[in-house]
């Protein structure tokens, strides 16, 4: 960063889920392309209160790789609690990339990327009330 330069942040606003509904707020970025990475979320319930986070460093990846490696973790943790198999419950990404790979058929990402999406896909199927949606 510039000396000169004064970094500006925007204010965002969260939405919680419906009434006893769940939100799972996921990123994922890397610093270069590749270059040391990192993933993190947050779960919360319609009360705004937290009952689930993480956070972690991945390696040198590039940015696509860890945002569906933060939404793969989000949805593992969400299936290691049986509590949690029948609830409504959103992960939110910024990723349109990573959200595409997800839902399409064929024709996603890189070789690397297979493994962690077809997971997604199997925990989309045990978790079938969970969906995933691109954060605006």
């Amino acid at each position: 960063m510039d000396k000169g330069k004064v970094k500006q942040f925007q204010r965002e606003v969260w939405f919680p889920p419906y009434i006893n509904g769940l939100k799972f707020n996921v990123d994922g970025s890397s610093r270069g392309k590749p270059g040391p990475a990192g993933i993190g979320g947050v779960l919360r319930n319609s009360n705004c209160k937290i009952l689930c986070l993480f956070s972690s460093h991945v390696g040198i990846e590039d940015s696509n790789m860890t945002e569906i490696m933060a939404m793969h973790k989000a949805f593992e943790l969400c299936a290691l609690r049986s509590v949690l198999v029948d609830r409504d419950i959103v992960i939110v990404i910024d990723s349109m990339v990573s959200v595409t790979w997800v839902n399409i058929t064929e024709g996603f990402g890189s070789l690397k990327h297979v493994n962690l999406i077809y997971n997604i896909r199997g925990y989309m199927k045990l978790l079938r009330r969970t969906s995933v949606i691109l954060d605006d």
